[in-house]
């Protein structure tokens, strides 16, 4: 089964107790970020999202998560290349990431990191923190301005953050 077993990783934690993928990815349907999000405030992030897209040339797609890795908001403006499904796995993946850094962050007396990024060679992967264990991901094609990038998604995050 490749490893995932009823929505739990085959790797397992320092203690060998199996670690559990964020709901997004364990098909729990949860969905506890659509009670807080009440009204026209799910809109809201879709148009902040889609403006994101918009101002970044390359850009793939945009993912608003909450802290157990269940998206909040996606949206991507080639749904024929990188689907919803696609975009809410991968903002997951970037979940699991981030909470290891911060772990990793917190050994080292660091501070928390403010931003993530995995270089593949088609795609960059870009996140950053919100609050509250909240975090975005934006998708862009390898090519993309990274510079640009980066400051597109800080104008993101702030619009985002002045909504929450």
């Amino acid at each position: 089964m490749g490893g995932v077993h009823r929505g739990w990783a085959r790797f397992s934690d320092r203690a060998g107790v199996p670690v559990p993928f964020p709901p997004a990815l364990a098909g729990s349907g949860r969905t506890g970020h659509a009670r807080r999000w009440k009204g026209n405030l799910s809109l809201i992030f879709r148009n902040i999202l889609r403006d994101l897209l918009t101002a970044t040339s390359g850009s793939v797609g945009a993912i608003f998560l909450d802290k157990q890795g269940e998206s909040v908001e996606v949206t991507t403006e080639r749904p024929f290349d990188t689907d919803d499904h696609d975009l809410k796995v991968i903002g997951a993946y970037q979940g699991i990431f981030l909470a290891q850094l911060h772990r990793i962050c917190e050994t080292l007396g660091a501070g928390p990191p403010r931003r993530f990024k995995l270089e593949f060679l088609l795609t960059t992967i870009l996140s950053c923190d919100l609050k509250d264990g909240y975090y975005l991901v934006l998708i862009v094609e390898a090519g993309t301005n990274e510079g640009l990038a980066w400051h597109k998604l800080e104008g993101c995050r702030d619009r985002l953050l002045a909504e929450m």
